[in-house]
């Protein structure tokens, strides 16, 4: 599809996908292609960079990353998000709409979790273009926490829509507790904030997971009279199913376009 000359939108699930290459030696260079929406997908960040490479003019990227269990086996889960960041760097001329989701299709397979995400997700400065961001926390902070330094201080004034998500927050070594995002949101807030920000909203997968990390209507509500307090509209919502969540996104925003 990529050497399409004219395509605009490409909109495809790519799933127990092998190293990826082009089909022929001369990469395409596609031009025209303003919308990518990886959804799902277990295409490495690694992979995405040769994709994004090829897409100067690339407006709106939605990588819904999904790791499979393929045929039964146990898989380590293998997130770069140094790789990320290399990705993204391709489109920091062109891209308005950014959407990251760690979607695993793999939860009741037997799995290795430990080790499954490394790196940092640097600076967003340089994206003078962006104005809304989808993200999870675990992208976003990094797998570890409390992290030496968050991305958060590092996002472009550009942006009007920020949208954080708890993805993998039943995942055995997951550490982004409530009341740790919610201090960290604070502090941006407080202190980092861009000048265009208009919303930030919460999205809450739905599985079961630690006690400690789970967002009760307490912790909710906590989060909404924080973005009340920095006079910013807000929303928290509950997900049963990324995928279909995000279709039903599209569906409606194309219904306004």
């Amino acid at each position: 599809m990529f050497y399409l000359p004219r395509i605009e939108i490409i909109h495809t699930v790519l799933l127990n996908s092998v190293r990826f290459c082009w089909p022929i030696p001369r990469p395409p260079l596609a031009t025209k292609l303003t919308v990518l929406r990886l959804v799902p997908t277990d295409m490495t960040p690694t992979d995405l960079a040769m994709v994004l490479s090829t897409t100067p003019n690339l407006q709106e990227l939605c990588y819904c990353f999904a790791d499979t269990c393929f045929h039964g086996r146990p898989q380590f889960l293998r997130y770069d998000i140094d790789q990320l960041c290399r990705a993204l760097s391709h489109l920091k001329h062109s891209l308005r709409i950014l959407c990251l989701v760690v979607h695993d299709l793999r939860w009741k397979c037997p799995i290795r979790w430990k080790g499954s995400f490394k790196g940092t997700l640097g600076s967003l400065a340089s994206h003078r273009k962006l104005e809304s961001l989808t993200i999870p926390f675990i992208i976003l902070f990094g797998w570890e926490a409390p992290p030496p330094q968050t991305t958060l201080q590092k996002l472009p004034q550009s942006l009007r829509e920020l949208h954080l998500r708890d993805d993998c927050a039943e995942l055995s070594h997951y550490r982004w507790g409530p009341r740790l995002c919610l201090e960290k949101v604070d502090d941006f807030l407080s202190h980092h904030r861009p000048d265009s920000l208009e919303m930030v909203s919460l999205t809450v997968n739905k599985r079961p997971r630690a006690k400690r990390y789970e967002w009760t209507r307490a912790t909710k509500s906590l989060f909404v009279q924080l973005c009340m307090r920095h006079s910013l509209r807000t929303a928290c919502n509950t997900e049963l199913n990324v995928i279909a969540s995000l279709r039903c996104e599209w569906a409606r925003d194309n219904e306004f376009r």
